[in-house]
């Protein structure tokens, strides 16, 4: 598919991929087709948080396709965290970021949970996060993760220099981009759809 596509010489190319399911074999087709980054929906390191939020990937998962990602010649690649859901503890979350800086990632997103309309979580209110357990998680993320010398760029996502994702800046530049794929996002020419 990538094949079809027209882009630039030099374009980041990102694909998604949930940490259970990367394998030599898919990263190595990814980088023959173009792909030249990956992200890696991680959300906790902790077992319990990962159930939650119904993940079905380990922490060992997660470090079995870091290192994977490196062997397949990605030079960029993000982790991408949640927090915020119900039951877990601020020590958890540092937990959390700890073990992936341990992993030394070249970029790392942390959003807040959010609650969607017509979703299991906007269904149990319980469950919801609290705004000021959020605050708190936001600022260790930002300490911790700067301390271990990457860079806040934009609100969620902190890289170490030159690995900051480039359409992260476009979102933010009202810039053009192309999404493919199941609820990609796209904005060219000042029009924006989703997939």
């Amino acid at each position: 598919m990538l094949d079809d596509i027209a882009r630039v010489d030099g374009a980041e190319v990102t694909v998604e991929c949930n940490p259970e399911d990367a394998s030599g074999a898919l990263f190595a087709a990814w980088r023959r087709a173009g792909v030249t980054r990956v992200s890696f929906g991680v959300q906790s390191m902790v077992p319990a948080v990962l159930s939650e939020l119904t993940r079905r990937h380990t922490p060992a998962d997660v470090g079995a396709a870091v290192a994977l990602a490196r062997e397949a010649c990605f030079e960029t690649f993000s982790v991408d965290l949640i927090y915020g859901p119900r039951g877990e503890s601020l020590d958890d979350w540092r937990r959390t970021v700890e073990a992936v800086l341990a992993l030394d990632p070249p970029h790392v997103s942390a959003y807040g949970l959010t609650v969607e309309p017509g979703t299991a979580l906007w269904r149990a209110p319980a469950r919801w996060p609290d705004d000021d357990d959020q605050a708190s998680k936001y600022l260790l993320a930002d300490e911790l993760l700067s301390d271990a010398g990457l860079s806040r760029y934009e609100v969620s996502n902190w890289a170490r220099p030159g690995h900051e994702c480039r359409h992260n800046r476009l979102y933010w530049a009202q810039g053009d981009y192309r999404g493919i794929g199941c609820a990609a996002h796209s904005h060219v020419a000042g029009r924006r759809w989703w997939n």
